[in-house]
């Protein structure tokens, strides 16, 4: 068998995520906490809130930028 490097990159990269979720507790807790928020759509809340306050930020940024070069 001749595999290709990305090919071995990629076999063990999901050796480690199967060894990961299989014996480290902490990792499968935070797995399903977080498909449990997704399926009674407390996730979707906090991206959507995450979202809105990111653009929020960057349009401040944004016209805080433009203020400045206007008044310069």
């Amino acid at each position: 068998m001749s595999f290709k490097t990305y090919e071995k990159v990629e076999l063990a990269f999901w050796d480690t995520i199967i060894y990961m979720l299989d014996e480290i507790k902490p990792v499968r807790l935070v797995i399903q906490k977080t498909y449990h928020s997704f399926q009674n759509g407390a996730l979707m809340q906090l991206a959507s809130a995450s979202l809105i306050a990111a653009m929020a930020g960057f349009l401040s940024g944004i016209s805080l930028f433009l203020i400045a070069m206007l008044l310069k």
